[in-house]
């Protein structure tokens, strides 16, 4: 996690949700991240792990998970997060 992404999560109570989903594309699925310092409404069904500076808290495939995830802060203007599944925007 970048320092900017801590400093960012951190202002906005220091909780980073990231979800996993599947998407159907044309050459079959594709499992991508999402990730929000808003609480959303399955909020409960997130398990916690990393739990350092700040909490980041992860809801998928709890077999299938990331050996990697990176989180990084984009954007001047809206700063936004982002989540990368071991270095890729998508599950390898």
């Amino acid at each position: 996690m970048t320092d900017a992404a801590t400093d960012f999560v951190k202002d906005r109570g220091g909780v980073a949700y990231v979800r996993s989903h599947l998407h159907r594309c044309c050459r079959g699925p594709l499992t991508l991240l999402d990730i929000t310092t808003e609480a959303p409404l399955d909020a409960d069904d997130f398990v916690v792990i990393d739990n350092h500076e700040i909490v980041i808290k992860y809801h998928g495939d709890s077999v299938d998970q990331p050996h990697v995830l990176s989180i990084e802060e984009h954007g001047i203007v809206r700063r936004h997060l982002s989540a990368y599944w071991d270095g890729c925007v998508y599950k390898p």
